[in-house]
């Protein structure tokens, strides 16, 4: 298990609102997110 750490940050002067997150943030990051998908057949039991 490695020791997760930030991949990209960003930042908005006027803070965020759950709208700008969605509007601006998730797709400013999407290129950085990874799939998790082949995490069922390592870990076969249900998450804690």
């Amino acid at each position: 298990m490695s020791q997760p750490r930030p991949v990209r940050s960003i930042a908005q002067l006027e803070g965020w609102t759950p709208e700008t997150l969605v509007e601006q943030g998730l797709p400013a990051m999407a290129g950085s997110f990874h799939d998790l998908g082949a995490t069922n057949s390592v870990f076969s039991w249900d998450p804690v």
